[in-house]
């Protein structure tokens, strides 16, 4: 068992050694459970823009969890794993030395929330890997197109999607639950059948709306994935 400490997120976890260690008392009195260490989830961390900033915020909340582990341990309990930390304080996490276990999970896609927060920072050199497929399917109007791909294709709690490859002038908005609608230029023209892929703003909640991932190399469709977790809410 874990005890969940708040580093500043406010979502779950103790407040601070004396509610932790009233936990950590309680799990080592029941005989069918261990005490494996802590957890010190910074979620709020993971997109503040600017390494400075999110430095000083990560050390923040990494202090408040050392300050924990310190309690527990001059009681006499081993804290030997602290686990938190995420795709956006990665390197952080890792320069501070508090944590011995990192919760990353979206650097394996990344998405434009991420892409904008870190930048150029080294968090931001994690590759952009997951893009949605979409097809002009309408270009009657001056001025935009019409894609296939709308409120329902992906999370839209972080804003818009970005169009890969086009990001200046091609400029992607949503248009409906299964229509967006792509702002083209003079010298961006669209067709008809024309593919376009986008860079999801959130990824997370984007792969479990759908059943398979394809997995493409260039053009290429080297495999094809079912995604387990599609539509589970827990």
């Amino acid at each position: 068992m874990l005890c969940d400490v708040d580093v500043g997120l406010g979502r779950t976890g103790v407040a601070g050694p004396a509610e932790a260690l009233h936990v950590v008392e309680l799990i080592a009195s029941i005989p069918s459970l261990t005490f494996a260490g802590v957890q010190g989830y910074g979620g709020h961390l993971q997109h503040i823009a600017g390494r400075e900033e999110r430095l000083a915020a990560t050390n923040t909340s990494m202090e408040l969890l050392t300050t924990v582990v310190d309690a527990l341990e001059s009681t006499g309990f081993s804290v030997a794993l602290r686990t938190g930390g995420g795709t956006g304080t990665a390197a952080i996490d890792s320069q501070l030395g508090v944590l011995s276990e990192l919760q990353c999970g979206s650097y394996v896609f990344m998405d434009r929330e991420y892409r904008d927060a870190l930048a150029s920072d080294p968090e931001g050199a994690f590759h952009q890997s997951l893009t949605i497929a979409t097809t002009v399917i309408s270009t009657n109007q001056q001025g935009f197109a019409t894609v296939d791909a709308g409120l329902k294709s992906m999370a839209t709690d972080a804003g818009n999607p970005v169009v890969v490859g086009h990001e200046q002038e091609l400029i992607y908005n949503f248009f409906g639950d299964e229509q967006g609608l792509i702002s083209t230029t003079l010298d961006a023209t669209l067709r008809r059948g024309d593919r376009i892929d986008l860079v999801p703003p959130h990824c997370d909640p984007t792969v479990d709306r759908y059943d398979v991932l394809w997995l493409v190399r260039g053009d290429v469709v080297i495999g094809v994935e079912d995604i387990v977790a599609r539509g589970c809410s827990h």
